[in-house]
């Protein structure tokens, strides 16, 4: 079963689960395995060039964007070596810190081969792993990817993994980022919901013909009625696991984005192994008024980070997650006549880890500010850009443990080099490699050409039209790979938890 996805509320945020497809319990792979990403998308485009800003652009800066120039004395700088290349948006006091301790990541000059300024199309191609070469990519470059390492997995709860591999936080829409191609029907978008309407609202899927053909899709009436059932399994999941989550005393405020983390913290200390979170931020199209609303922004994320970090560092689990900021582009170098910005190109990315993980300091090429095209913009070469697939592609192999096949996979339209960037330490790098073998996570194809078990097929027994099922629950019965699920063909149930 696909992908899917159906909303409901913890902590006043909305939550859309992408269902389990598996999760293979690897011998030695147990830190890799409890590993998590969290995505923050910036929707609206993030002016990266009031948020990372270099000492050289000063000049330029008075000349070209006097309505939100940002006086030189009011920036923050790190006291660590490894950030002093750049300064800080003042509102960002908190992030300087987490750079004062080692925890980030910054990556300057991201974007793609000829960017895309509409907000819609820029954001489908993020999200879809696509670029101005490749603008028809209809699936999610995180559900190709979750449907490649854990290919022919069901959509339900298992021993394996209760939980769903990705959630997206806040919104009733499910992202693009996690559509598949094998069944369109992975999401449902819901009318408003509160805490008691969830199950509710299930129960229509299987009653109501209306609802179906208002939705187009009453054709699919019987996956329906069973995405209910996988739905609501998953549903009772997470309201279990939030219930037996809790955060620790720190003061996320009333921040939307620190709400939204609230709730990933207490799910994961709660017992949550979800592999992919996704929240966000609205409201970075800064077309007016800038100075005042970036502000705001910046402090909204500065201080939701920082808290979020707190509070999983207070649970001992910080060492379990990465933390990655997106936007669908940056802002033109050029100032408009509305003290605002328009629609440009390139943006900063931030990776945020403990920083026994993640690698210090700034990342790619400084935003060139001396070439801008005719609308303001700084120009896109092939060589002055980290294509944003670059990224992503070096936080699921080095912090995830992704192989080639898999990156292939999730972001097949790009053919730069797989090797990345240098965002993981050393000793927790999980990229597969000569000196590092282990795949924590792979299909099942890949099971079958590096094992060989042997599955007991006993015939029916005298009078007996069905084989008797064989059940291996003894941990030296058989010596299973990992993640191990019989096929269908055979007459074997095995039960993990035994051992």
């Amino acid at each position: 079963m696909p992908l899917l996805s159906a909303p409901f509320a913890l902590n006043s945020t909305m939550v859309s689960t992408f269902s389990s497809l598996g999760l293979f319990s690897a011998l030695d792979c147990d830190t890799i395995r409890d590993r998590f990403l969290v995505m923050i998308q910036l929707r609206g485009a993030n002016d990266g060039l009031n948020t990372i800003i270099r000492p050289e652009y000063d000049s330029y800066y008075v000349q070209s964007r006097p309505d939100v120039y940002l006086q030189p004395n009011t920036l923050l700088s790190s006291t660590e070596s490894a950030y002093s290349d750049i300064r800080l948006h003042p509102s960002m006091g908190a992030i300087r810190d987490r750079c004062n301790a080692g925890s980030v990541n910054i990556i300057q000059s991201v974007g793609y081969p000829i960017m895309n300024r509409s907000h819609f199309k820029a954001t489908d191609l993020w999200l879809t792993g696509g670029d101005g070469n490749n603008q028809t990519l209809q699936e999610g470059w995180m559900g190709r990817y979750l449907e490649y390492i854990f290919d022919g997995y069901g959509g339900v709860p298992t021993t394996f993994m209760p939980d769903p591999l990705g959630i997206h936080m806040k919104s009733k829409n499910p992202s693009l980022g996690f559509h598949t191609q094998s069944e369109h029907l992975k999401a449902i978008n819901m009318p408003t919901l509160d805490n008691s309407g969830y199950y509710t609202l299930l129960s229509e899927y299987g009653i109501s013909s209306e609802f179906f053909e208002n939705l187009h899709c009453f054709q699919r009436a019987d996956y329906m009625k069973q995405l209910d059932l996988d739905t609501a399994a998953y549903g009772q999941r997470i309201t279990d696991v939030f219930a037996n989550g809790s955060n620790s005393t720190v003061d996320y405020g009333s921040y939307d984005l620190g709400r939204q983390l609230k709730t990933v913290a207490r799910l994961v200390n709660g017992g949550s192994r979800t592999k992919l979170f996704l929240v966000e931020m609205t409201g970075f199209d800064t077309h007016v008024n800038q100075v005042g609303n970036h502000a705001n922004l910046l402090d909204h994320l500065s201080e939701s980070v920082n808290n979020f970090m707190q509070d999983l560092e207070n649970l001992g689990l910080m060492d379990r997650c990465l933390i990655v900021t997106f936007s669908e582009f940056g802002r033109k170098f050029i100032s408009n006549n509305s003290n605002g910005t328009d629609h440009g190109t390139l943006a900063p990315m931030l990776v945020f880890g403990d920083p026994n993980n993640i690698k210090a300091g700034v990342s790619g090429p400084a935003i060139d500010v001396t070439t801008i095209d005719n609308q303001g913009a700084p120009v896109v070469t092939d060589t002055n850009n980290i294509d944003y697939r670059k990224v992503f592609i070096s936080i699921l192999k080095q912090w995830l443990g992704a192989n080639n096949n898999a990156l292939d996979t999730a972001f097949g339209a790009y053919t730069g080099p797989k090797d990345g960037l240098d965002l993981i330490q050393p000793a927790a790098n999980a990229a597969p490699s000569p000196d590092n073998p282990l795949l924590c996570y792979t299909t099942s194809e890949e099971f079958d050409s590096e094992f060989s078990i042997v599955i007991p097929i006993i015939p029916p027994a005298p009078g007996e039209d069905e084989p008797a099922l064989v059940e291996i629950t003894a941990c030296d019965y058989v010596d299973l790979i990992p993640g191990f699920h019989a096929p269908c063909s055979t007459n074997v149930i095995v039960y993990p938890l035994v051992c």
